[in-house]
């Protein structure tokens, strides 16, 4: 009696626990090709019409777990770029161990993917690379140019995101040379990832966005490129120097097991010239206006040599450890030669006719290396490290001669130095299976020395500690609301040969992402930046600028905090609008001043500044072959420093049309390009100004191995401005320069050239012949 009484209450017992285990839904999705996981699955158990009742999302392996739905008859995985796949809920139809998600967009046979595999998240833009994005393409920058939000200029070879520069270029979470990065095989790419004014590690570093790419594991080979590219100045001003710049390179990778190699080199030589009109008025004392020049007649002479060593190793430890070194060498060297035809008029006597020359020579010698290691530990965390030395000198040689007036001769001698070490140790870990919990520490230290080398003494030292913690906690809600909240606090500490100080920051850091639909999705940022001073702006050693003007940087200048609020929406995948306002109590700016009644110094200091800004990206392919971009963009500086105020206004308007036809690898490109970058000063205001029109053609040879470049940068003057302008408006000096850069933005022809010698192939191919990347040798 007692024995079977208890087995009863022990199978009551039992028999719900084991119902309620066997009607867990939960698997793992992965892609039908590539058989990888897929993150951020949409999960729903829906009733027999459709409708869901109950949805989860994928963790970073694929995996999904769901409790019985008593109504549940359906259920429907859904994913952005997949098929939707659809499982009847029957105990005679039981759910597979995996789930495999099919493209959308296959063709059998002669496979082509027709759209990229795009998702979005908070802070983080992927996209997975297709063979239909890599097809014509013979290096990643010009594959990058065809991904909403990003620019590839083809004039420059350089890249930005939503019409931003300062951006940073990684392999794999690795900081390599961004020209090595621009010039990798796309063969080797898998993903591209675009973050977006990053934080963690980067929290301090101001970059408006990172790009990411992700290589293949499974590519095996080697790759050896040879680049030469050219400038040829066709202006009359230049007939004995047709040849304005050269940049040859050469980039090698070489994969094999675990061990990837790579190296690169290059070589540049730039010669600009330029002509200047400058008017300045000493107040009361003397006044300098130069005789008005044009493109033909060009006072301004700049020459440039350098040269980039680098090189790096990744060596897999296992399948989820990964230690890598990079290292780089850079000599550069560059001249700067000015002349003016002056009419000095000092008050009260007649006009004289002087000239005025001044010569600036600088070298720079750096070498840096940095040791990476990032890793998994199980399925939860994922951990990275790297340690950075570098070290840089400088040696300034400066001259400035204007006639015989107050003994006007002056010439500087500097010689700086830079040792810089950096060391960052993060982690992150998954909770659950969508919260995800960032954190970590970083050191720094800098030491700036600056020595005269005329009189043999050490004008100047600066030490420079910095020690910072972050921490974000980020949360997926649902497929269409995410999140992020943390951010990270500095000390500082400034130590020079007079005095030092100790600073505290905290950098907040929130972001909210809403995708109500596949067309809308938005992110509204609050964020924080920093701007450290250089060690121009902190040396205390002066040199002549002008007739009475002195130039010297400020031993006590602080880092620049910026507190940044930023919306982007983004509307069918081709347009995307971005207003912001950023603001800093402290931002770093120059600043004019009489220096005990003897002469004027020109120095920085910490102004309070504010500025708004409104940008509009578009890109959108019109047909098959034409694709149409614009980058527009408003900005309005302010500052405020003892109670001076100053703002100005920048417009910049950049459309452009492109033309490519894959099957033939050929394209062309028409554009109007205008850049132009106008920073506010405390005393007025300098701008520089990038202006042209410029007609681009691309031809690839040899299976895409030789690639050609022309690009010629038209004189057409309609829309286009000539000249650069920086003006200083104060009670005791008033300055105003015009620089014609026309005749170096404008009639300049540039063509590039770049052979690939390539020998790869997967190391593990799929059954199916059909898969999206094929193998090539």
């Amino acid at each position: 009696m007692n024995v079977r009484f208890y087995t009863l209450c022990f199978l009551l017992i039992l028999c719900p626990y084991t119902y309620l285990k066997a009607q867990v839904y939960q698997g793992i999705v992965c892609d039908s090709l590539s058989h990888k996981p897929l993150e951020y699955a949409v999960i729903s158990l829906c009733t027999s019409t459709g409708n869901p009742i109950y949805s989860g999302v994928t963790n970073t392996k694929g995996f999904f777990k769901l409790p019985e739905v008593r109504e549940a008859r359906i259920l429907k995985i859904n994913l952005m770029g997949y098929r939707v796949y659809k499982k009847d809920l029957t105990a005679s139809n039981p759910l597979p161990d995996t789930t495999f998600l099919a493209p959308a967009a296959v063709i059998l046979g002669n496979v082509e993917v027709k759209a990229n595999r795009i998702t979005h998240d908070f802070n983080k833009d992927s996209y997975l690379v297709t063979d239909s994005l890599r097809k014509g393409m013979t290096f990643a920058a010009q594959m990058l140019g065809q991904i909403h939000g990003i620019q590839y200029d083809w004039f420059a070879n350089t890249l930005s995101v939503y019409g931003q520069k300062n951006i940073l270029l990684l392999v794999n979470g690795i900081e390599k040379t961004s020209d090595y990065i621009k010039d990798i095989n796309p063969m080797r790419i898998e993903r591209v990832e675009i973050v977006h004014a990053p934080g963690g590690r980067y929290i301090s570093d101001n970059y408006a966005a990172i790009i990411n790419l992700i290589l293949k594991q499974d590519y095996v080979g080697w790759d050896l490129s040879v680049k030469q590219k050219t400038f040829f100045n066709l202006n009359k001003s230049d007939e004995k120097e047709r040849l304005y710049s050269e940049i040859p390179s050469t980039d090698f990778t070489y994969t094999h097991n675990n061990i990837t190699v790579n190296a690169s080199l290059e070589y540049e030589y730039r010669k600009k010239s330029s002509s200047d009109y400058i008017s300045e008025d000493y107040v009361g004392i003397l006044k300098n206006v130069s005789t008005e020049l044009n493109s033909q007649t060009p006072n301004l002479l700049f020459t440039k040599q350098a040269i980039n060593i680098s090189g790096g190793i990744d060596y897999q430890i296992s399948k989820n450890q990964t230690l890598s070194f990079q290292g780089k060498y850079s000599y550069d060297h560059n001249r700067h030669d000015n002349t003016y035809s002056l009419w000095t008029t000092e008050y009260g006597e007649d006009a004289k006719n002087e000239i005025q020359e001044s010569h600036r020579y600088e070298e720079w010698k750096e070498g840096t290396g940095t040791l990476f290691y990032r890793g998994k530990i199980g399925e939860k965390w994922e951990l990275y490290s790297d340690f950075n030395y570098d070290y840089l000198t400088e040696s300034y040689d400066r001259s400035f001669v204007q006639g015989d007036i107050n003994s006007s001769a002056s010439e500087s001698k500097y010689d700086n130095r830079k040792n810089y070490t950096r060391f960052n140790a993060e982690a992150t870990r998954l909770i659950g299976e969508s919260t995800t919990f960032n954190f970590g520490y970083s050191t720094t230290w800098k030491e700036y020395v600056s020595e005269n080398v005329q009189s043999g003494t050490c004008d100047s030292k600066l030490d420079n500690y910095r020690d910072r913690i972050f921490a974000y906690f980020s949360c997926k809600f649902n497929s269409k609301l995410s999140a992020s909240a943390g951010g990270g606090a500095e000390w500082i500490w400034n130590k020079n040969s007079n005095d030092e100080r100790k600073y505290f920051a905290f950098m907040p850091d929130v972001r909210v992402f809403y995708k109500p639909s596949g067309m809308l999705d938005a992110t509204l940022q609050y964020n924080s930046s920093v701007e450290y001073p250089d060690l121009d702006q902190t040396a205390t050693n002066q040199y002549k600028e002008n007739l009475l003007m002195y130039f010297s940087g400020n031993p006590s200048l602080k880092q620049a905090l910026y507190r940044n609020l930023t919306l982007r929406v983004r509307l069918w995948e081709c347009l995307t609008l971005n207003p912001s306002i950023s603001y800093a109590n402290n931002g770093i700016t120059q600043y004019y001043n009489w220096e005990n009644e003897r002469y004027i110094l020109d120095s920085f200091v910490n102004a309070s500044f504010r500025k708004y800004h409104f940008g509009i990206n578009f890109d959108h392919a019109l047909g098959k072959m034409f694709r149409f971009s614009m980058i527009c963009s408003f900005e309005r500086p302010e500052v405020c420093y003892e109670g001076i105020r100053n703002a100005c206004n920048t417009w910049n308007f950049s459309p452009s049309i492109m033309y490519m036809n894959q099957t033939l690898s050929w394209g062309a490109m028409l554009e109007y390009n205008r850049q132009t970058d106008r920073s506010v000063l405390i005393q007025g205001t300098n701008e520089s100004i990038e202006d042209s029109w410029r007609i681009g053609l691309l031809k690839n040879f040899f299976k895409n191995r030789l690639s050609v470049v022309a690009i010629y940068a038209t004189p057409l003057k309609w829309l286009v401005r000539e000249n650069s302008i920086r003006e200083i408006n104060t009670n005791f000096y008033h300055y105003i320069s015009r620089e014609n850069s026309f005749n170096y933005t404008g009639n300049i022809f540039s063509i590039r050239v770049a052979y690939r010698l390539e020998h790869g192939k997967k190391t593990k191919g799929y059954q199916n012949s059909a898969t999206i990347d094929e193998e090539h040798k």
